[in-house]
């Protein structure tokens, strides 16, 4: 009763990642997914949060995707595009979650969106291993308004990027010392481990700051 008729839309939050985060009763899947569509922002990441253990149904999977996508503010999406991770561990979810980004994420790369959306769908692209956004993520890291973005994308590198994506990240090391140099030798790191030859003579160019060790993904 709380999560739907609270007028306190933090009291509502609370309720429904109790019901679900905390709990895991089952009877509660119908009201966390149909939150996923309220007008509140608020509400509607209480519920992606939830949904990592309690969504299963289809049409909750790709409104996950979607809020991944879209929603705002990005802390929104970071935690819909968390929990679909959470749900591809899981074996009731993980193909129908996988499915689902491939259904509609992959189509949003080249859909002539916004460089923000393009970069959070190839951002999801990543999490399922495929190369096809790295173009969409080297863009973003040189261009996004957003420093987040901008981190995310280039983590993301580290993961599916190619011997496209060095110039960018070489020129990130080229630039002022920021938060996004970090990020550009760690991404160029993980991608000369991962046999990228044109990543390592980058690296091995670059006489600034190194990071001691493996970066976390970003917050």
């Amino acid at each position: 009763m709380k999560a739907v008729t609270d007028p306190a839309e933090a009291v509502r939050a609370q309720a429904l990642e109790v019901l679900g985060g905390l709990t895991g009763d089952p009877r509660a899947r119908p009201l966390v997914e149909a939150a996923l569509e309220d007008p509140s922002p608020t509400i509607r990441v209480a519920a992606a949060r939830t949904c990592a253990r309690l969504c299963t149904s289809p049409p909750a999977v790709a409104r996950l995707v979607d809020i991944a996508i879209r929603d705002e503010p990005f802390s929104n999406a970071l935690w819909a595009r968390a929990s679909l991770a959470a749900m591809m561990k899981r074996p009731d979810t993980s193909s129908e979650a996988r499915a689902a980004i491939e259904r509609v994420a992959i189509p949003r790369l080249q859909d002539g969106g916004s460089l923000e959306e393009r970069a959070r769908a190839a951002l999801l692209v990543a999490d399922i291993g495929s190369p096809a956004g790295s173009e969409v993520l080297a863009a973003a890291a040189r261009e996004s308004t957003s420093t987040q973005v901008r981190l995310h994308a280039l983590y993301a590198l580290g993961t599916v990027g190619d011997a496209r994506a060095v110039p960018t990240l070489a020129e990130i090391l080229r630039g002022p010392q920021n938060d996004l140099v970090p990020y550009a030798y760690d991404a160029l790191t993980r991608m000369a481990a991962r046999g990228v030859a044109e990543a390592k003579p980058t690296l091995g160019a670059y006489p600034g700051p190194r990071p001691s060790q493996p970066l976390p993904p970003p917050l």
